[in-house]
């Protein structure tokens, strides 16, 4: 399959490859790909929200999934549940 949807390939969680101009940039799961900015600027592209979120909110690992967005604030925040 091919796509340029970033939102679509993180939540498929295949194996992704990358490409720039026809040339294979990078190679791995869609989670960790798709959460290297370096690597998504090289191929214009944006990083999936979920990813973004995670960075803009200071995590140190990107998240591709709510359940792991939920679990980083809960594990700043030493709560149990939101």
């Amino acid at each position: 399959m091919v796509t340029h949807d970033v939102e679509f390939a993180a939540e498929c969680g295949f194996d992704i490859a990358l490409l720039v101009d026809g040339k294979i940039l990078a190679e791995g799961s869609a989670s960790q790909v798709l959460s290297n900015p370096k690597l998504l600027r090289q191929a214009s592209l944006l990083p999936p929200q979920l990813v973004d979120l995670s960075l803009s909110l200071g995590f140190r690992k990107p998240a591709s999934s709510l359940e792991e967005v939920e679990a980083l604030i809960l594990e700043r925040i030493g709560g149990s549940t939101l």
